[in-house]
């Protein structure tokens, strides 16, 4: 997702993902922290990867389960029935 995809989850607004909206200033600092943690744990996941570390794959695949689990079957595949 690009930063200009984000759509406030409160007014709808399309915006760049930023901590307040411009429209209605709900607070999505929580939201973008946790946008933030997801493109890490993507990040270390294709390191882990890279490294053939399956310990680190597998951890990143569990967080990646709980919190974007589109975005793990999109990296993942194999995940997509857990």
């Amino acid at each position: 997702m690009s930063s200009n995809d984000f759509r406030c989850p409160a007014c709808r607004a399309k915006q760049p993902l930023q901590p307040v909206c411009r429209r209605c200033d709900a607070d999505l600092s929580l939201l973008v922290r946790a946008t933030e943690h997801v493109a890490a744990l993507i990040a270390r996941h294709e390191q882990a990867r890279a490294q053939a570390d399956h310990h680190a794959m597998e951890t990143t695949a569990r967080q990646l389960a709980l919190l974007a689990p589109k975005r793990l079957t999109a990296i993942c595949p194999d995940k997509r029935d857990q």
